[in-house]
């Protein structure tokens, strides 16, 4: 049950909470009684990573697995774990976590750390709710992962920033200092799809399944018209069977087919008459069976393999763009529904990717 909660929308902290986590940006925040009783040095402000390895090793994952189910599920908690004190000491303290909310709906995490008094072991609430240690490892390195995505946003925005700023004042630059620009701005822009993606990634990663029936052909069609809307100049013949159904998560399976006929896209950039085509069968095992295919320039059979992994490109980045994360992202999609996805091609002679899915009931 949540409780909801004063919170403006410049992040101030709950009031009445020792600690307030917005997930949306990754932020904690901090009463100044809890920081004072906990032994922090006047005026410092943990951030989560401070936060993080300020909580003994061993208490890590149950601490963030706690927090994630309770930002995901609304299920309060109570910990003890072990703190490392700023004075190179330590002390066992009690942890209590709520679900909040924003007046505008975002959504939030916050509770009270207060000086654990009794010596019994700890109750881990988060065997209660029948987590393995794998999945509490999973939750926590999520939470790392998503704080690391957001530093490292927070660094980019104010190297795109400053860049933007250099650009109106090119009068003032000579020819190599221009170059020099021109080089700065690429490379943010490259980082900051790099970055989309891998938020994408993780975001896939820790969706909740919703499946359902899902029309196929009708999501296929409305990722062909972002596509020429991108590049209204482009002729591209597409092929797109009619009636094809699925049994999944539509968010996934959109971003999944967003994906592979983003590439199919991009790489028939330079073929005289471009064909893109989507198709499906029912498998004999009852499962039905995708397949994208274009008349790009392909790649080589042997390197199919490399595909999926994330930051593998088979390609100069010169001469096509993109994060290297995007088949990273349809092979955990498909995996996530119980299906496969392969990948065959040959320099010159296009690509083919197919997947596989639950039958739609």
């Amino acid at each position: 049950m949540q409780r909801e909660l004063a919170c403006p929308a410049e992040l101030r902290h709950p009031p009445g909470a020792d600690w307030a986590l917005h997930p949306q940006l990754w932020v904690l925040t901090w009463s100044e009684p809890a920081l004072v009783s906990l032994g922090a040095p006047p005026g410092y402000r943990p951030s989560l990573c401070d936060a993080l390895h300020a909580v003994e090793e061993e208490d890590r994952p149950n601490l963030f697995a706690a927090v994630v189910a309770c930002l995901r599920e609304g299920r309060p908690f109570c910990l003890t774990v072990t703190l490392r004190t700023w004075d190179g000491g330590s002390r066992r303290v009690m942890v209590e976590g709520w679900s909040g909310a924003t007046p505008e709906g975002s959504p939030l995490a916050y509770g009270t750390v207060r000086a654990n008094r009794s010596s019994s072991p700890a109750r881990d609430t988060t065997q209660d709710r029948g987590l393995t240690a794998g999945t509490q490892r999973s939750q926590f390195w999520e939470l790392i992962a998503r704080a690391i995505l957001h530093e490292l946003g927070s660094c980019l925005a104010a190297l795109r920033g400053f860049a933007s700023a250099l650009a109106g004042t090119e009068q003032q630059l000579t020819p190599r200092g221009i170059g020099y620009l021109g080089r700065i701005s690429a490379a943010g822009e490259r980082m900051h799809a790099l970055l989309a993606g891998l938020v994408q990634l993780a975001d896939a990663n820790a969706r909740v399944l919703h499946p359902a029936r899902v029309d196929m052909s009708r999501l296929a069609q409305e990722c062909v018209e972002a596509l020429m809307q991108s590049a209204p100049s482009r002729r591209v013949d597409i092929r797109i069977q009619r009636d094809m159904l699925a049994y999944g998560d539509i968010t996934l399976l959109r971003l999944a087919l967003n994906n592979l006929l983003g590439n199919a896209w991009k790489f028939t950039a330079d073929t005289i008459h471009p064909v893109i085509s989507l198709s499906a069968r029912v498998q004999e095992d009852g499962a039905s069976l995708f397949v994208v295919q274009d008349n790009g320039c392909g790649f080589p059979a042997s390197e199919a393999g490399r595909l999926f992994m994330p930051f593998q490109r088979l390609h100069n980045p010169g001469s096509y763009s993109g994060s290297g994360i995007g088949l990273a992202i349809v092979r955990l999609v498909i995996e996530r529904h119980g299906g496969t996805v392969l990948a065959h091609s040959a320099p010159g002679y296009g690509a083919t990717f197919s997947f596989t899915l639950p039958v739609a009931p």
